[in-house]
């Protein structure tokens, strides 16, 4: 993966734990998969963080992705 690449992952890792996390899943390290936490490592982001940005567009409507 180039370093320009990164953005398009993160946007398909957070879809993935959101679609996780709206089918009932809400632990952080079982939200994403094995690679998908070892990506967001690489870019320093922990599962808990991403985690708690999703939990928060669940519940209160924001933040978004954007």
């Amino acid at each position: 993966m180039s370093e320009y690449d990164w953005p398009n992952r993160f946007r398909e890792v957070y879809d993935a734990g959101t679609e996780r996390y709206r089918k009932g899943e809400r632990k952080p390290q079982r939200l994403f998969s094995k690679t998908e936490l070892e990506f967001l490592a690489s870019i320093g982001c922990s599962a808990q963080e991403l985690f708690d940005f999703i939990d928060d567009l669940a519940r209160y409507g924001e933040p978004t992705f954007e």
